[in-house]
C-alpha cells in the first residue's frame, strides 16, 4: 500500500485498538474485530484506502494503436429522454455467502470477457482476505438485476471473484502482517468461527432494478466506474446488450482470417479491452444506419445500432457482413499496410496508430462508391489513393477527423469531403 503496509496504515487511523499480550486464540479474535469506538472517519478512509490500492495497479492500461479522440463534455450532450426514464436502484447488504451461492447457482454474472484483462496478481488477493477477515470495510458493489434470473455485475468483479475463489479454495493465505496464525491455510482450514465470519461479512450492494431504461444503465455503469478502473464504452455494451448482435460483432472483431478487420489493419496489432469490437461496431453503424441518421453522440449511436442488430435476422446480418468484408477487401488494395492510417503530407509518412474516423468514413465510402462485384482497376486505385494523399493536407478534413470528431457537424464534414473525392473517381 502507498505509504506502508496494513499495519502502518492501521496505525494511521484514528480509533484502532492497540497491541495487547493476549493468548493467541484472544489475539486472534481482537485483530478480526474493529474496536466499537473506532469512528466513521476511520472507516471511510480505510475504504478509500484500500478502494484505490486494490485498483490502482490497472490505472492507464490503454494500448496506443488507436489514437484518441476527444470526447464532448457532459454539458454538451443532453440526454434524448431525461423525464421519461425510469430509474430504480435500490441498496441492500448481501453476505458472501448469498452472493456466492448465487454465482453457484447461475444467477450472479461474472462475465470473464467484461473485464477480462483485469486479474488480479495473488498477493493482491490475499490483501483483500485479509481486509475482510480485519472486517475492514470494502467499497461498494454495483449490480445489475436484469430478470429473477440473471444479475450482472457491474463494479466489484475482481473483488467478488477473489472472494468466491477463496472460498472455492482456490489459494491459500500467506504473507499475512496482522493475522500471522492464518498464513499458509485454505478457506477449509480455517477455525469454524473464522469461516462464519468471512461467509457472513455483508458487503454493501447497490441494485439497479429491471425496466431500467438502457441508456440510463449505460450512464450508470459509466458514473460508477469513473475510478482507476474505469470500463470503456465498448465493455459497457458487452455487458448490458448481449444477443446475436453483440456475438456478431465480437465474430467480425476477433476473426484474423484473410480479408478480415484484423488482417485488413495490421495482423500484429494488439487490441487491449475490446478496442477491435468498437472499431467494427463503428464501421457497421454507418453502414447499417447511415451518416444521416447519426444524432450527435457517437456511444448512443452505438448502443443504438447494438440493439438494431440483436434484433435483426440472420440474413440482415450476413447481409452486412457481406458489405463490410467487400469494403475492407478494397481498404487493403488501395492502402495496404497503411489502412484507417492518417497519411502526413509535410513528409510523407503514414501515422502508425489507427484512425477511428477513418474507419468509419472509408469503410462507407467503399460500400457506396464500389460496392460488391464492382472491381477497382489498377487506375482507380491509384487515383483514390493519390486524392487521399491530396484530401488529408487539406485543414477541413485533417480537422475533422482529429478534433471534435464526434460531434455532427464534423461527421458529416469528412463524409462529405471523402465521398466528393470517391464521386470524381467513381
Amino acid at each position: 500500500m502507498a505509504g506502508g503496509d496494513v499495519p502502518t496504515l492501521l496505525g494511521r487511523l484514528p480509533g484502532w485498538p492497540k497491541p495487547a499480550h493476549d493468548t493467541p486464540r484472544e489475539s486472534l479474535d481482537r485483530r478480526l474485530v474493529i474496536a466499537p469506538h473506532a469512528t466513521t472517519r476511520c472507516a471511510m478512509t480505510t475504504a478509500h484506502v484500500l478502494d484505490r490500492e486494490l485498483e490502482a495497479p490497472f490505472a492507464g492500461r490503454e494500448d496506443d494503436l488507436l489514437e484518441k479522440e476527444e470526447e464532448p463534455s457532459p454539458d454538451e450532450t443532453q440526454p434524448r429522454q431525461p423525464a421519461s426514464w425510469p430509474l430504480q436502484i435500490s441498496k441492500v447488504e448481501r453476505s458472501i455467502f448469498e452472493l456466492h451461492r448465487s454465482w453457484k447457482n447461475g444467477v450472479l454474472r461474472l462475465d470473464p470477457d467484461f473485464q477480462r484483462e483485469f486479474v488480479w496478481d495473488y498477493w493482491r488477493q490475499v490483501k483483500l482476505v485479509e481486509s475482510v477477515l480485519m472486517r475492514l470495510p470494502l467499497p461498494v458493489f454495483y449490480l445489475s438485476e436484469e430478470n429473477e434470473e440473471e444479475t450482472l455485475v457491474i463494479d466489484g468483479q475482481q473483488r467478488l471473484t477473489t472472494l468466491f475463489s477463496f472460498l472455492d479454495g482456490e489459494f491459500r493465505l500467506s504473507g499475512l502482517k496482522l493475522l500471522p496464525e492464518l498464513n499458509q491455510k485454505h478457506f477449509k482450514d480455517l477455525d469454524g468461527k473464522v469461516q462464519r465470519r468471512f461467509e457472513n461479512t455483508p458487503l454493501t450492494c447497490f441494485i439497479i432494478q429491471p425496466g431500467t431504461d438502457e441508456q440510463v444503465k449505460f450512464q450508470i455503469f459509466e458514473r460508477v466506474n469513473e475510478g482507476a478502473v474505469a470500463l470503456n464504452a465498448q465493455e459497457i455494451r458487452n455487458c448490458l446488450y448481449r444477443g446475436p448482435g453483440l456475438d456478431f460483432i465480437k465474430h467480425l472483431a476477433n476473426d484474423a482470417s484473410p480479408g478480415s478487420f484484423r488482417d485488413v489493419a495490421g495482423p500484429s496489432r494488439v487490441y487491449r479491452r475490446m478496442r477491435a469490437d468498437e472499431l467494427v461496431l463503428r464501421a457497421v453503424a454507418l453502414l447499417d444506419l447511415g451518416v444521416d441518421r447519426y444524432p450527435g453522440e457517437l456511444k448512443s449511436f452505438l448502443n443504438d445500432e447494438l440493439k438494431r442488430l440483436n434484433a435483426s435476422t440472420g440474413e440482415e446480418r450476413d447481409a452486412l457482413a457481406h458489405r463490410l468484408k467487400h469494403a475492407l477487401a478494397h481498404t487493403k488494395t488501395v492502402f495496404e499496410d497503411h489502412a484507417f492510417c492518417r497519411y502526413k503530407p509535410s513528409d510523407g509518412s503514414w501515422a502508425r496508430q489507427l484512425n477511428g474516423p477513418l474507419v468509419e468514413v472509408i469503410v462507407a465510402g467503399f460500400d457506396r462508391f464500389f460496392p460488391a462485384g464492382m472491381p477497382l482497376p489498377p487506375r482507380k486505385i491509384k487515383a483514390i489513393r493519390d486524392r487521399f494523399r491530396t484530401i488529408s493536407g487539406e485543414e477541413a478534413f485533417r480537422d475533422a477527423i482529429t478534433f471534435a470528431t464526434q460531434s455532427t457537424n464534423t461527421v458529416r464534414t469528412r463524409f462529405d469531403l471523402w465521398m466528393k473525392e470517391l464521386a470524381h473517381v467513381a
